[in-house]
């Protein structure tokens, strides 16, 4: 290792039933105060010269104000009464003694603002007439509380210029086809539902606001649902669905909470799965033993719930619904992260859509590129995303990487706020690391250093953490760089990745015994780095996961060689999932592969497609990697394979594979595959790609925005993080500082033998963040070992010698506090 700090032996003291002694770099109180120093100097200069040069807007500094929180609400309930200078509201709320308004014209601008004494549940909205500016785009309402503090809510309305006597907002969607595109919905015990349909699995919605399988032959006479002879499972998002002991539940009479749910049924093999234990235990085996398309079939639904009284303390946004297209484009307020070193990307669009649209909101569309681009043209590609490849199996020299990497700079406008990534090694395909081949690491390297050469030509002295110059296409995961395994590891592993071995390349296998290529061999000079995460049916523990990569690349980074370099961690994912699940003659047969399929609505009938590959990924789990990538690393690129654009004509249909497509007529029980010329005749939609896709990718990248909506919304107030204990109806959890306290890495001076997260994952505990910032403070908790109809209730944390009751968590949902 590196003789970077002091090197000292320090006996831990016994803590919670364990003792050990390890090998610990110590920080010396001047090297601290130097890196404190250096980084505040360094980034008050780089974010003046790029103030200077117009690339970056100041954030508006807003005073801290000192407000209780609103007991409830304020929630929209009704707009209705709409004229063109004015709408009523119906809002929900108690202790809101002054609300405060906002309209915004869907385009960008705000046309009123006010503050409101409320004396009853209804209120008046005016705003500036807008006679000449009807019929081209949408309005919409944020109220939030100004006489304590509360989150905005936000809904959508129509301005027509026929609005007489005022057109009526309706506060729920009716039973039937959804207003969203390719989308259900319905209304049962005061809560509203969209959700696709899938030919095997039928969710019921209760009367008592419970939902139900009601698959047609269901039976649940005995320990274990079953249909036609075969065992049925159930998982929710990628999280198990049992009873609070850990034992089989049947999907009967179940209460969810708001929000995003998927839920999964797993039809299997009795034989091979004859109970629940062997179900968890080969989820994600290979060969003869697993859950794949040898033993069974799965059939998935996206959920959205929002109650007229809401459900949990969870953070999704009420625009967040199941539909064939984008939505967040059009919902989220004007974002910059830029002045907060994020990069939040997605390949996905709307046809139609201007890229400043996804400008205005920091997410970062596909820069689309081509030979022969105008420099006018180029010049307008900053804050762009791309993913750069080759020609499969092509094979590179170091040159040829750096002038890609140089070129493709160049190519979005010389930015260090695009995003830049790229897949030359995978399109390699292992033909790296041979004899007369380069090494595949160099290929990243190489790269992003022509990435980093061309944007410094206009940028001389920018640092590599304040560019989008980030790892290869999984790259970095994949060589060790950053290991996913680490929170699986033992205990004493888990401890030296944060201790003595901070660069070492490692799987849950073992150390190498050299440090790591990423720091030996220059990477760390020139890029940040990336993980990814393409889900599968297997169980993922996001907000942990996410720590623990983090805190080992920040603290590593932090003190490599004796210096401070400091790099950036991004997620990078997609809204397919990815399985590479095999039989024993190496053919992918993930359960993925056999999917029942999803129905969409048309006119004269259903379509019906089928699909060997890639469906689309668990939707809450997309909202939590958007929201904790962003509050706990650098942020999420989200790769939008296979095709970037969504079509929003829905009597066309954008079907792109030679899997199965059937129709069925309206009145008819079966549908019948079609072919070619069958498309745009009796009754059949055209195929277009105007039309609606026949996947749902479009949800999980609306629900991966909204996360990061949500993480936006308290930015000013988790400027430093650090981790606390807390109390919840379910018992306790204690953290144990590290060697600087309780704040992560990254949010302060290197922080050695902080292992929270890791007692947290080993306890099986929700875990407890508090940030601080400029406009206040906010407690963050999330518990990934309750399935997501269980809860806790009165989780309690002290903080500042204050107790704050954070309510009821339910399982897997992320819930905050603003203090």
């Amino acid at each position: 290792m590196k003789n970077l700090l002091l090197r000292l032996l320090v006996a831990i003291v016994p803590i919670a039933g364990f003792a050990q002694t390890v090998t610990v770099e110590i920080p010396t109180k001047e090297y601290i105060n130097s890196q404190i120093k250096a980084s505040e100097l360094r980034s008050k200069a780089h974010a003046d010269s790029l103030y200077k040069a117009g690339v970056v807007t100041p954030p508006v500094v807003k005073p801290p104000v000192n407000k209780p929180v609103c007991p409830v609400g304020p929630d929209i309930r009704d707009i209705r009464d709409i004229t063109l200078s004015g709408a009523t509201l119906q809002f929900h709320g108690d202790g809101v003694d002054t609300l405060q308004f906002e309209v915004w014209k869907n385009g960008g601008s705000k046309i009123s603002t006010g503050l409101i004494a409320p004396k009853s549940s209804i209120v008046s909205i005016p705003y500036p007439n807008q006679t000449g500016a009807i019929n081209t785009s949408g309005y919409t309402l944020i109220i939030r509380g100004y006489s304590c503090k509360s989150d905005d809510d936000r809904r959508d309305f129509p301005i027509k210029s026929d609005v007489g006597g005022g057109v009526v907002i309706p506060p729920a969607p009716t039973n039937g086809t959804s207003k969203t595109l390719g989308a259900y919905s319905a209304r049962a015990a005061g809560r509203n539902y969209t959700f696709n349909k899938t030919p095997e699995l039928l969710i019921n919605f209760n009367a008592d606001g419970t939902i139900s399988d009601a698959t047609e032959e269901l039976d649940n006479s005995g320990p274990i649902a079953k249909l036609r002879g075969q065992n049925v499972f159930y998982m929710t998002g990628y999280g198990w669905f049992e009873k609070a002991d850990g034992t089989y539940e049947k999907l009967q009479n179940i209460p969810l909470r708001d929000g995003a749910i998927t839920i999964k049924q797993f039809v299997l093999n009795p034989d091979r799965f004859p109970n629940y234990e062997t179900f968890k235990k080969y989820l994600t085996a290979y060969g003869e033993r697993g859950v794949n398309t040898i033993n069974g079939q799965m059939s998935q639904v996206l959920l959205s719930i929002h109650s007229d009284e809401k459900v949990g303390q969870g953070t999704e946004p009420k625009w967040l619904v199941v539909s064939r297209v984008l939505n967040f484009p059009k919902q989220m307020p004007a974002i910059d992260w830029r002045p907060y070193n994020k990069w939040i990307a997605t390949a996905g669009v709307n046809k139609g859509d201007k890229q400043d649209a996804y400008k205005r909101v920091g997410i970062i569309p596909d820069a689309k590129l081509f030979e022969g681009m105008s420099s006018e043209y180029m010049a307008t590609q900053a804050m762009t995303f791309k993913t750069h490849k080759v020609e499969q199996d092509r094979v590179l020299t170091a040159d040829e990487a750096y002038s890609i990497g140089k070129w493709s700079s160049y190519m979005m406008g010389s930015s260090p706020l695009s995003y830049q990534s790229e897949e030359l090694v995978e399109n390699g395909q292992g033909k790296y690391d041979g004899k007369f081949t380069l090494p595949g690491y160099q290929v990243s390297y190489h790269f992003a250093r022509g990435n980093l050469d061309d944007i410094r030509s206009k940028y001389p002295n920018i640092d590599v953490k304040e560019t989008g110059v980030f790892g290869g296409y999984g790259g970095d995961d994949y060589y060790g760089a950053i290991d996913q395994g680490l929170l699986y590891s033992d205990r004493k592993t888990y401890e030296e990745s944060l201790t003595s071995k901070l660069y070492k390349g490692h799987s849950i296998h073992g150390w190498t015994s050299e440090d790591h290529r990423y720091f030996t061999e220059g990477s760390i000079d020139v890029r940040n780095l990336n993980a990814k995460y393409y889900f599968w049916n297997r169980i993922y523990n996001l907000p942990y996961e996410f720590i623990a990569l983090n805190e080992r690349v920040k603290l590593a980074t932090k003190t490599y060689d004796g210096k401070d370099r400091e790099r950036n961690l991004t997620i990078f994912s997609t809204p397919m999932i990815e399985s590479f699940v095999a039989n024993d003659q190496g053919n992918k047969v993930g359960i993925e592969q056999r999917n029942s399929g999803d129905i969409i609505p048309y006119k004269d009938g259903d379509i019906l497609t089928k699909m060997n590959t890639a469906p689309v990924m668990a939707w809450e789990e997309a909202f939590t990697g958007g929201f904790w990538s962003t509050f706990i690393t650098s942020g999420m690129a989200m790769w939008d394979a296979p095709g970037t654009d969504f079509g929003s004509d829905s009597t066309k249909i954008n079907w792109w594979s030679d899997q199965y497509i059937g129709f069925r007529k309206k009145g008819q029980k079966d549908f019948v595959r079609l072919n070619d010329g069958d498309f745009g005749r009796n009754g059949v939609p055209e195929n277009s790609g105007d039309g609606l896709k026949h996947t749902l990718y479009a949800s999980a990248i609306d629900a991966m925005a909204a996360g990061v909506e949500v993480a936006w919304d308290i930015r000013d107030r988790s400027t430093k993080k650090s981790f606390i204990s807390y109390r919840s109806s379910r018992g306790e959890f204690i953290a144990k500082p590290g060697s600087a306290g309780f704040h992560l890495n990254g949010s302060g001076v290197p922080n050695y033998n902080l292992f929270v997260v890791k007692d947290a994952f080993d306890q099986k505990k929700g875990i407890c963040i508090v940030g601080e910032g400029k406009e206040g403070a906010v407690l963050v908790y999330y518990n990934g070992f309750l399935s997501a109809h269980l809860y806790e209730d009165n989780v309690t944390v002290r903080y500042n010698g204050v107790e704050f009751n954070m309510g009821r968590a339910y399982g897997r949902q992320t819930i905050i506090k603003k203090l």
